[in-house]
């Protein structure tokens, strides 16, 4: 009678006549392509990041598409920046001026200050340079220069004033009687406030005359 097999009598595989297959290299976590390198198809600047982001818009076909950023060199906002300061050599509290109010045309927050112009020229136009074909650019000959602006005797900056225009006799009379109207509204506005501090009440006369003997 032929022995039935025990529970120990277990049959291997080279018993059986053949060989455990190997894992596929497609099964296998974390395994390479058959190449052994990533694939060869991909995009050059592809990553994670933005493969997940296709894998959900697949997923979800209403969602809005996704547009990846411009590049710092072909952000428009980077290039009017240089331009201003490069071509119409405009100041950078002039530039983040101008920028802002086209964000605010826009709809949109007007954010720039002249730390983040400054920052910006400093960062992106040696790359709009080299990518424009501009050979020679140095940044740094366009972050400080002096032009169209005054320097006052206490070393403050100040726009230059514009040209002085033609008054006739009319414009003249309106002058001096825009003076005498300040003039009058000046000592009392000062009697005002000395009657505020003080408790001392004084006609705007007195306390013109007051002042000038002091």
């Amino acid at each position: 009678m032929r022995p039935q097999p025990g529970h120990n009598d277990i049959h291997r595989p080279h018993q059986l006549g053949f060989s455990p297959r190997p894992s596929s290299p497609s099964n296998a976590p974390n395994a390479p392509n058959a190449a052994g390198a990533s694939d060869p198809y991909a995009h050059p600047d592809d990553n994670p990041s933005h493969r997940a982001r296709l894998r959900a818009m697949a997923a979800n076909p209403g969602a809005h598409p996704y547009v990846r950023k411009h590049a710092p060199e072909n952000d428009p906002e980077n290039r009017e920046i240089k331009a201003l300061r490069t071509r119409e050599r405009l100041h950078w509290d002039e530039i983040a001026d101008r920028l802002n109010a086209r964000r605010v045309a826009a709809g949109k927050t007007p954010s720039f200050t002249v730390a983040a112009v400054y920052g910006r020229f400093a960062r992106v136009a040696p790359r709009i340079a080299e990518l424009d074909g501009e050979s020679g650019f140095d940044y740094k000959d366009f972050l400080n220069f002096r032009h169209e602006r005054q320097v006052s005797a206490a070393g403050k900056r100040r726009r230059q004033e514009p040209p002085m225009p033609v008054l006739g006799e009319g414009e003249e009379a309106l002058l001096a009687e825009c003076y005498e109207e300040v003039e009058r509204e000046r000592w009392e506005n000062v009697a005002r406030k000395f009657k505020v501090k003080a408790g001392l009440r004084l006609t705007p006369a007195q306390v013109a005359r007051r002042w000038k003997n002091l």
